[in-house]
Protein backbone atom coordinates (compact mmCIF):
# COMPACT_ATOMS: atom_id res chain seq x y z
CA UNK A 1 0.00 0.00 0.00
CA UNK A 2 2.79 2.10 -0.13
CA UNK A 3 2.74 5.53 -2.10
CA UNK A 4 -0.45 7.58 -2.65
CA UNK A 5 -2.75 8.35 -0.04
CA UNK A 6 -6.01 9.14 -0.51
CA UNK A 7 -6.69 12.80 1.03
CA UNK A 8 -9.36 14.56 2.93
CA UNK A 9 -9.65 17.51 4.37
CA UNK A 10 -10.02 18.63 8.34
CA UNK A 11 -10.92 21.07 10.31
CA UNK A 12 -10.23 22.27 13.98
CA UNK A 13 -12.66 22.27 16.45
CA UNK A 14 -13.40 24.49 19.02
CA UNK A 15 -14.88 23.07 21.76
CA UNK A 16 -18.15 24.65 22.63
CA UNK A 17 -21.69 23.04 23.61
CA UNK A 18 -25.36 23.42 21.02
CA UNK A 19 -22.61 22.76 18.01
CA UNK A 20 -23.66 19.46 17.08
CA UNK A 21 -26.78 20.89 14.95
CA UNK A 22 -24.67 22.75 13.54
CA UNK A 23 -22.36 20.41 12.50
CA UNK A 24 -25.00 17.64 11.70
CA UNK A 25 -26.30 20.84 8.76
CA UNK A 26 -23.19 20.85 7.40
CA UNK A 27 -22.41 17.19 6.96
CA UNK A 28 -19.31 17.58 9.24
CA UNK A 29 -18.50 15.13 11.91
CA UNK A 30 -16.71 15.41 15.38
CA UNK A 31 -13.46 13.82 15.53
CA UNK A 32 -10.09 12.97 17.36
CA UNK A 33 -6.75 12.50 16.22
CA UNK A 34 -4.39 11.03 18.50
CA UNK A 35 -1.27 9.09 18.11
CA UNK A 36 2.50 7.97 19.26
CA UNK A 37 4.14 11.74 18.04
CA UNK A 38 1.47 14.20 18.74
CA UNK A 39 -1.04 15.86 21.31
CA UNK A 40 -4.77 14.61 21.06
CA UNK A 41 -6.64 17.47 18.58
CA UNK A 42 -10.19 17.76 18.50
CA UNK A 43 -11.12 18.40 14.72
CA UNK A 44 -14.10 17.72 11.94
CA UNK A 45 -14.25 15.32 9.03
CA UNK A 46 -16.37 15.15 5.84
CA UNK A 47 -19.42 12.84 6.80
CA UNK A 48 -19.74 11.60 3.11
CA UNK A 49 -15.78 10.56 3.30
CA UNK A 50 -16.66 8.31 6.19
CA UNK A 51 -19.56 7.35 4.64
CA UNK A 52 -17.32 6.17 1.40
CA UNK A 53 -14.70 4.68 3.49
CA UNK A 54 -16.34 3.06 6.43
CA UNK A 55 -16.41 -0.95 5.10
CA UNK A 56 -13.98 -3.25 6.50
CA UNK A 57 -12.25 -3.14 3.35
CA UNK A 58 -10.51 0.34 4.50
CA UNK A 59 -9.94 -0.71 7.55
CA UNK A 60 -6.16 -0.92 6.98
CA UNK A 61 -5.97 1.99 4.45
CA UNK A 62 -3.95 4.98 4.75
CA UNK A 63 -5.05 8.26 4.35
CA UNK A 64 -3.71 11.91 4.56
CA UNK A 65 -4.60 14.45 6.19
CA UNK A 66 -4.97 18.28 4.45
CA UNK A 67 -5.79 21.09 6.64
CA UNK A 68 -5.05 25.02 7.63
CA UNK A 69 -4.38 24.18 11.23
CA UNK A 70 -0.49 22.60 10.94
CA UNK A 71 -0.46 19.89 13.80
CA UNK A 72 -3.48 18.47 11.33
CA UNK A 73 -1.91 19.10 7.96
CA UNK A 74 -0.04 16.19 6.23
CA UNK A 75 -0.81 12.98 8.72
CA UNK A 76 -0.64 9.91 7.34
CA UNK A 77 -3.11 8.45 9.27
CA UNK A 78 -5.96 5.22 9.72
CA UNK A 79 -10.20 4.93 10.13
CA UNK A 80 -9.36 3.84 13.98
CA UNK A 81 -12.97 3.63 15.24
CA UNK A 82 -16.11 5.10 13.66
CA UNK A 83 -19.23 5.32 16.42
CA UNK A 84 -22.63 5.68 14.50
CA UNK A 85 -26.07 6.20 15.65
CA UNK A 86 -28.02 3.33 17.22
CA UNK A 87 -31.51 4.36 15.33
CA UNK A 88 -30.26 6.20 12.05
CA UNK A 89 -27.04 4.27 11.99
CA UNK A 90 -25.12 7.48 10.74
CA UNK A 91 -21.34 7.89 11.62
CA UNK A 92 -21.46 10.64 14.68
CA UNK A 93 -18.04 10.56 16.07
CA UNK A 94 -14.54 9.32 14.09
CA UNK A 95 -11.08 8.23 15.84
CA UNK A 96 -8.37 9.21 13.56
CA UNK A 97 -5.26 7.50 14.90
CA UNK A 98 -1.97 9.17 13.50
CA UNK A 99 0.62 6.78 12.13
CA UNK A 100 4.30 6.61 12.83
CA UNK A 101 6.03 5.84 9.49
CA UNK A 102 8.83 4.63 11.12
CA UNK A 103 7.50 2.13 13.08
CA UNK A 104 5.46 -1.33 12.80
CA UNK A 105 1.93 -1.51 13.07
CA UNK A 106 -0.72 -4.34 14.04
CA UNK A 107 -3.39 -4.45 11.18
CA UNK A 108 -5.96 -6.36 10.12
CA UNK A 109 -5.70 -7.02 6.24
CA UNK A 110 -8.49 -9.07 3.58
CA UNK A 111 -7.69 -12.44 2.70
CA UNK A 112 -8.26 -13.43 -0.88
CA UNK A 113 -8.72 -16.78 -1.97
CA UNK A 114 -7.20 -17.76 -5.17
CA UNK A 115 -8.25 -21.05 -7.46
CA UNK A 116 -11.09 -23.47 -6.69
CA UNK A 117 -10.01 -27.45 -5.27
CA UNK A 118 -11.12 -29.76 -8.02
CA UNK A 119 -13.72 -31.58 -5.84
CA UNK A 120 -15.26 -28.51 -5.37
CA UNK A 121 -15.30 -27.70 -9.10
CA UNK A 122 -16.98 -31.23 -9.52
CA UNK A 123 -19.58 -30.43 -6.90
CA UNK A 124 -18.18 -33.39 -4.67
CA UNK A 125 -17.34 -30.76 -2.04
CA UNK A 126 -17.39 -27.64 -0.82
CA UNK A 127 -15.19 -24.53 0.73
CA UNK A 128 -15.33 -23.73 3.76
CA UNK A 129 -13.77 -20.49 4.60
CA UNK A 130 -13.29 -19.98 8.45
CA UNK A 131 -11.33 -16.80 8.74
CA UNK A 132 -11.69 -13.79 6.40
CA UNK A 133 -9.34 -12.01 7.48
CA UNK A 134 -6.07 -12.00 9.48
CA UNK A 135 -4.38 -9.79 11.78
CA UNK A 136 -0.61 -8.66 10.95
CA UNK A 137 2.58 -6.36 11.99
CA UNK A 138 4.78 -4.79 9.24
CA UNK A 139 5.72 -1.10 8.43
CA UNK A 140 2.64 0.96 7.69
CA UNK A 141 4.06 1.49 3.82
CA UNK A 142 4.38 -2.38 3.59
CA UNK A 143 0.52 -3.03 4.52
CA UNK A 144 -1.21 -4.91 1.71
CA UNK A 145 -4.49 -4.40 0.27
CA UNK A 146 -4.85 -8.02 0.90
CA UNK A 147 -2.90 -11.38 1.64
CA UNK A 148 -3.69 -14.30 -0.86
CA UNK A 149 -4.27 -17.98 0.17
CA UNK A 150 -3.86 -20.60 -3.24
CA UNK A 151 -6.53 -22.94 -2.38
CA UNK A 152 -6.75 -24.82 -5.97
CA UNK A 153 -4.53 -27.57 -4.67
CA UNK A 154 -6.39 -28.50 -2.15
CA UNK A 155 -8.30 -32.28 -1.58
CA UNK A 156 -11.15 -33.32 0.38
CA UNK A 157 -10.78 -33.00 4.07
CA UNK A 158 -7.63 -31.00 3.65
CA UNK A 159 -7.42 -27.63 5.41
CA UNK A 160 -5.15 -24.56 5.38
CA UNK A 161 -3.93 -22.68 8.63
CA UNK A 162 -2.03 -19.71 8.98
CA UNK A 163 0.99 -21.61 9.65
CA UNK A 164 0.84 -22.70 5.59
CA UNK A 165 0.28 -19.20 4.32
CA UNK A 166 3.04 -17.22 2.76
CA UNK A 167 3.72 -13.58 3.52
CA UNK A 168 5.57 -10.70 1.58
CA UNK A 169 8.86 -9.85 3.23
CA UNK A 170 8.39 -7.37 6.36
CA UNK A 171 5.06 -9.01 6.71
CA UNK A 172 4.62 -11.07 10.02
CA UNK A 173 1.52 -13.06 11.15
CA UNK A 174 0.12 -12.07 14.44
CA UNK A 175 -3.11 -14.41 14.26
CA UNK A 176 -2.44 -17.94 15.89
CA UNK A 177 -0.48 -20.08 13.80
CA UNK A 178 -2.45 -22.63 14.49
CA UNK A 179 -6.25 -21.15 13.49
CA UNK A 180 -7.47 -22.41 10.63
CA UNK A 181 -7.89 -20.56 7.60
CA UNK A 182 -10.12 -22.78 5.63
CA UNK A 183 -10.73 -26.20 4.41
CA UNK A 184 -12.43 -28.65 1.89
CA UNK A 185 -15.10 -30.76 3.51
CA UNK A 186 -18.45 -32.70 2.41
CA UNK A 187 -21.89 -30.43 2.71
CA UNK A 188 -23.93 -31.88 5.30
CA UNK A 189 -27.69 -33.23 4.35
CA UNK A 190 -30.17 -31.40 5.30
CA UNK A 191 -32.60 -33.74 6.91
CA UNK A 192 -36.10 -33.98 3.62
CA UNK A 193 -39.12 -31.99 5.05
CA UNK A 194 -41.84 -34.41 4.28
CA UNK A 195 -44.32 -33.50 1.69
CA UNK A 196 -48.15 -31.68 2.39
CA UNK A 197 -49.90 -35.30 2.26
CA UNK A 198 -47.32 -36.82 4.14
CA UNK A 199 -47.61 -34.50 7.00
CA UNK A 200 -51.64 -34.38 7.50
CA UNK A 201 -51.17 -38.30 7.08
CA UNK A 202 -48.77 -38.63 10.20
CA UNK A 203 -50.83 -36.28 11.94
CA UNK A 204 -54.38 -38.27 11.35
CA UNK A 205 -52.20 -41.42 12.88
CA UNK A 206 -51.11 -39.73 15.65
CA UNK A 207 -55.25 -38.75 16.01
CA UNK A 208 -56.22 -42.36 15.70
CA UNK A 209 -53.75 -43.37 18.47
CA UNK A 210 -54.70 -41.10 20.76
CA UNK A 211 -58.14 -41.78 20.62
CA UNK A 212 -57.75 -45.43 20.39
CA UNK A 213 -55.26 -44.94 23.89
CA UNK A 214 -57.84 -43.02 25.02
CA UNK A 215 -60.76 -45.70 24.71
CA UNK A 216 -58.24 -48.02 26.28
CA UNK A 217 -57.98 -46.33 29.17
CA UNK A 218 -62.08 -45.71 29.68
CA UNK A 219 -62.39 -49.32 28.90
CA UNK A 220 -60.14 -50.35 31.85
CA UNK A 221 -61.52 -47.73 34.02
CA UNK A 222 -65.12 -49.32 33.37
CA UNK A 223 -64.05 -53.07 34.23
CA UNK A 224 -62.14 -51.97 37.56
CA UNK A 225 -65.06 -49.73 38.57
CA UNK A 226 -67.62 -53.17 37.26
CA UNK A 227 -65.10 -55.38 39.47
CA UNK A 228 -65.28 -53.16 42.76
CA UNK A 229 -68.94 -53.64 42.71
CA UNK A 230 -68.90 -57.23 42.37
CA UNK A 231 -66.97 -57.44 45.35
CA UNK A 232 -68.50 -55.28 47.34
CA UNK A 233 -71.53 -57.35 46.94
Amino acid sequence: MAGKHTVFEVEERQPGKGLSGKFRKERKIPAVVYGPKMENHNCLIDEVFVLKHSGSRHESSIFQTKSDSKPLNSLKVMLKKIDVHPVSKNPIHVDLYALDMTSKIKVNVTIEFEGEPAVVTDGEAILSVIMRDIEIECNPSDIPDSVKVDVSGLELNDSVHVSDMTFPEGIVPVTAPERTVCNVTIPKEEPAEPAEGEEMEAAATEGEEGAEGADGAAEGEAAEGEKKEGEES
